[in-house]
């Protein structure tokens, strides 16, 4: 009885981690870690205390739950924000288990016993849950988002600083988008305010790269911002004078504005708080999302200096060597003055960039993490 005193005083800080929104700016592999965890200690209590514990009937744990149905992009594709790993998705037991146990919707949720016989069995063996055969009946998980914020075209964090926008009837064929605000002061953090990523079909053409290799750099404290997988440089941000963007909780994306409907979505946000640099007087980051037979985002940098100075942008692309792993490398050419493609396989967009009045210089870099190790491959 004292471990689980313990555990239900620290249970509050748990979730605190979350905010009111249910929002893990972690990102899915820690959603699965933590979360898990967390699932699986609340059916031991349930169980050995008969049911007067029941610390997944609750609202703000209900949140934590809806999370993977929220966040994904398109075709079982997720955001690679923090240090979310590259093809990271949610434990197929912790989906299915949300909507048996807990009646949340999960678009992709199949009979949690028959992914208790499919995946993780060892998990749930070992923790006792393979044997579960009966649920407290209770009044089930009720979707009180609001519905602006949450439909199968859009789901935004307000609060988290995430906006998912994805195709009609989330066509398979279509093309969809993550964008990230938020703070440079996050749970594994990355310097990334302003960063976004496009899917197509079933293949992410341009990325936010994501977490790279664990080592004794890693921490914030031992020159994690050194590492260009970490700090701003290896993230679709801009550099504003030669400055990257500044670590801390001072360091954020301002919401200034934001517009949705069912044809176009529209998000405004103010950067110029990440950029130590005293000749920026203004810095906005604007996104608009067509949706149609041919969807469009344009992404729109407003940026005034009180004298010239240079302003640098970026796209990332994952240029993994198929032959090593079983994945379609991304690849570019140029299409036209300052145009260009980006490709997957069959899957490809055309880039457009403007500046009117500004000479415009395109140039290719690979990223380097930390002492000079390459990631496996980003350009």
């Amino acid at each position: 009885s004292t471990i689980v005193a313990g555990a239900e005083m620290g249970k509050a800080y748990f979730l605190d981690g979350f905010g009111e929104e249910g929002y893990c700016n972690e990102g899915i592999g820690y959603w699965n870690y933590g979360f898990g965890h967390f699932m699986v200690l609340s059916e031991i209590v349930r169980l050995n205390t008969r049911n007067e514990m029941d610390w997944l009937n609750d609202p703000r744990v209900i949140g934590v739950a809806q999370y993977p149905s929220r966040i994904g992009i398109l075709n079982g594709i997720y955001p690679t924000f923090s240090d979310a790993g590259l093809g990271a998705k949610p434990r197929a037991w912790m989906v299915d288990f949300a909507e048996e146990r807990m009646g949340i919707n999960q678009s992709n949720a199949i009979s949690f016993w028959k992914t208790a016989q499919l995946d993780d069995i060892s998990d749930l063996y070992n923790h006792g849950l393979f044997h579960i055969e009966d649920f407290p009946e209770y009044n089930k998980a009720v979707d009180k988002i609001n519905p602006e914020y949450h439909s199968d075209i859009r789901d935004y964090y307000p609060q988290g600083g995430l906006l998912i926008l994805r195709p009609y009837k989330r066509d398979p064929h279509g093309m969809a988008v993550s964008i990230k605000g938020g703070n440079n002061a996050e749970h594994h953090n990355h310097n990334d305010l302003g960063t976004f990523e496009i899917v197509v079909g079933s293949e992410k053409l341009t990325v936010d790269p994501g977490a790279q290799m664990y080592g004794r750099n890693s921490g914030a404290s031992r020159g994690r911002y050194e590492s260009e997988m970490m700090n701003s440089f290896g993230h679709p941000v801009p550099v504003v004078a030669g400055q990257l963007q500044s670590t801390g909780r001072n360091a954020k994306a301002v919401i200034l504005e934001e517009h949705f409907s069912l044809i176009e979505d529209y998000l405004k946000l103010d950067l110029s708080s990440a950029y130590d640099v005293e000749t920026l007087q203004k810095l906005t980051r604007s996104y608009v999302f067509k949706r149609g037979k041919f969807s469009e985002l344009v992404v729109t940098d407003d940026v005034a200096f009180t004298c010239p100075e240079k302003f640098e942008n970026a796209l990332i692309i994952d240029t993994y060597n198929q032959a090593i792993r079983n994945y379609l490398s991304g690849e570019w050419h140029f299409s036209g003055e300052n145009q260009w493609i980006i490709r997957k396989g069959t899957w490809a967009i055309q880039v457009s960039v403007y500046s009117p009045g500004n000479e415009i210089i395109f140039t290719e870099k690979p990223l380097k993490a930390h002492l000079g190790r390459m990631p496996e491959g980003y350009t």
